[in-house]
């Protein structure tokens, strides 16, 4: 028979060389450590644990009373052993009590030293096509496992996929493509066990798809009148939770559309996350700001044991969107998109803002491609013919559009143009991430 209690390690402001542990319990006399009980302590600095045994020649006593017993410790050796521990976990069995660090705080000091280790390796939930991966490893850092859920492409405009909990087609085949050496789970991610089936490592990634979020997803809910529920917590937020007591990273790095940042969802995340002892950076990798080719918006949460994190953004050199296309422009097939321009002049007379998203040679960049890109909804980036006169367009590729985002030239892309605008459309911003993922590389190193 054992009982356990979990205490907070005491400091002492006139030793502060020295750590204390004070327990006080009816539990003690339960099980021989009676007022007066003479006992014996034994340090074991390799396996972190304090050993106190009831002991006729014990050179310490239990003080307290008879109802309330105390064991009361304090010396160099509990600072040595418990050295940014902030709880213990105290097994009270009969004549024998055995003090090592609390399962949260063994956690957050295996963070930290992966933290001291530099460890690069990582972890990513929702993967999606690997386009966070690819900025992540352009950066330095290794992935060793991704997870994500493959749809078939029929189910791809299903309300489970515009609710969140599936985002992609095919999109595995891209990710294994891309990170041959990756382990990839084919699971939805809130249906296996992280424990089990996670490896350490010293960053975990999550690009939590939430489209509720997104302001397409608000203004769905207020035009059908469905409620603005927050469907992002129990379904897609606890499995990054449970994956951070897996993994135990030194950094978890969030990825998110804009609206996240103000949702119930991400207060709670970081409540939980700073409970564990991670200190939480947030900002927002803005295309526009950094001189990107797009305009993709994102919110980005780094939580990190890493005392001298800081986001360090550059501005990028800019380039028109003429320096990115691909072959020459006999190459493609141009038209007119009448149906296009009829639109706009429709959306105009009945005043809302839909407009011909027309994008030229010269310019430096581009509104958002969305998922669905590659049914050409007016709203969304035309590639106008160079010769003004012809007045004729065409959309982008997916290796333009791959371009545009920053993805390195050896990415692989789907075969099928819409499997690619849906991965695209679904990953980021790789010129702007890869600047966040150099921010965790040069805090490790600092």
């Amino acid at each position: 028979m054992k009982e356990e209690i979990v205490l907070k390690v005491g400091a002492n402001k006139a030793r502060p060389n020295t750590r204390r542990i004070w327990c006080q319990s009816q539990i003690l006399s339960k099980y021989g450590f009676e007022k007066a009980t003479a006992y014996m302590i034994t340090y074991d600095m390799e396996n972190a644990q304090i050993i106190i045994e009831s002991s006729v020649i014990g050179e310490r006593t239990v003080s307290g009373t008879e109802k309330r017993p105390i064991i009361d410790i304090e010396n160099v050796k509990i600072k040595e052993m418990f050295e940014g521990v902030g709880h213990v976990h105290i097994e009270v069995s009969q004549d024998c009590i055995v003090v090592s660090a609390s399962d949260r705080a063994k956690m957050l000091k295996n963070a930290r030293r992966k933290a001291k280790e530099n460890d690069s390796t990582f972890v990513e939930l929702y993967c999606g096509g690997g386009t966070l991966s690819s900025a992540m490893m352009d950066a330095g850092f290794t992935p060793i496992c991704a997870v994500d859920m493959d749809v078939e492409q029929n189910s791809i405009n299903k309300t489970k996929e515009e609710e969140g909990i599936y985002h992609s087609i095919n999109v595995l085949e891209t990710y294994r493509a891309n990170f041959p050496d990756c382990k990839v789970i084919q699971a939805p991610v809130n249906q296996i066990d992280m424990r089990k089936r996670l490896p350490q490592a010293g960053v975990l990634v999550a690009g939590i798809p939430c489209q509720s979020a997104s302001k397409q997803g608000v203004t769905k809910r207020k035009q059908t009148g469905a409620a603005i529920r927050d469907e992002a917590l129990p379904q897609l937020v606890f499995p990054v939770i449970e994956a951070v007591l897996a993994v135990e990273p030194h950094t978890v790095l969030i990825e998110e559309v804009e609206g996240f940042a103000n949702s119930y969802s991400a207060d709670f995340l970081k409540a939980v996350l700073e409970d564990f002892g991670y200190t939480i950076h947030e900002n927002f990798v803005d295309g526009k700001e950094l001189n990107a080719m797009s305009k993709r918006r994102r919110y980005c949460m780094v939580a990190t044991v890493v005392e001298k994190f800081k986001f360090i953004f550059k501005p990028l050199e800019p380039k028109t969107i003429g320096s990115i296309i691909e072959g020459n422009v006999e190459d493609h097939e141009w038209k007119a998109f009448e149906n296009y321009k009829a639109r706009e002049e429709k959306n105009l007379a009945e005043g809302r803002n839909f407009t011909m998203n027309v994008i030229r040679y010269d310019d430096t960049i581009t509104g958002t491609f969305g998922a669905g890109y590659a049914k050409c909804r007016v709203s969304e980036p035309l590639l106008a013919h160079p010769d003004p006169d012809t007045e004729l367009f065409r959309l982008f590729t997916a290796r333009e559009i791959a371009r545009i985002h920053g993805l390195s030239e050896d990415y692989i892309l789907p075969d099928s143009f819409t499997a690619a605008c849906h991965v695209l459309g679904n990953g980021v911003l790789a010129s702007g991430w890869r600047q966040v993922a150099h921010s965790i590389k040069a805090a490790l190193a600092a």
